[in-house]
C-alpha cells in the first residue's frame, strides 16, 4: 500500500474547490438542497509522459489511460471532496447517487479534468 501525500491531496482539493466555485458562479448555479439527488460525470485527460516517442504519443492520444498512475476511484473522491468544499455546488457528497469516471491519454498541453454536475 502506497502512503497518501495528504498535503498534495489537500492542495488538489482546494484547486477543485476554486475551479468549481468559479464555474458555478459563471453559470449562475445555486447550491442544491440536501435532499436533491446529484449525478456526477468526470473525464480526466492525463498527460503522456515526457520523452515518449512521437509515434507512440500519436497512438495513445485519446485512448483510455490504462495503465496510469492513479485509479478512477481516487480521482473521483478528490473531486467530490473539492466540490463539496467550495459550498456552492452541493453541500454533501452523500447526495451523489450516480457517478461516471473516465480517464484518457492526452498531450501535456491538453491535460485537464472535466466535471459535469446534474441535479
Amino acid at each position: 500500500m502506497r502512503p497518501v501525500n495528504t498535503a498534495a491531496l489537500r492542495d488538489y482539493e482546494h484547486q477543485v474547490a476554486s475551479a468549481a466555485a468559479l464555474a458555478a458562479r459563471a453559470q449562475g448555479w445555486r447550491l442544491v438542497a440536501r435532499d436533491v439527488p446529484v449525478a456526477l460525470a468526470i473525464v480526466c485527460h492525463l498527460p503522456i509522459a515526457k520523452g515518449t516517442a512521437k509515434r507512440k504519443v500519436e497512438a495513445l492520444v485519446g485512448a483510455p489511460a490504462v495503465p496510469s498512475r492513479g485509479d478512477t476511484s481516487n480521482f473521483l473522491k478528490a473531486i467530490e471532496d473539492g466540490i463539496v468544499k467550495c459550498q456552492i455546488v452541493i453541500p454533501d457528497d452523500a447526495q451523489i447517487y450516480r457517478t461516471v469516471t473516465e480517464k484518457y491519454w492526452c498531450r501535456l498541453e491538453d491535460a485537464r479534468v472535466e466535471v459535469e454536475v446534474e441535479a
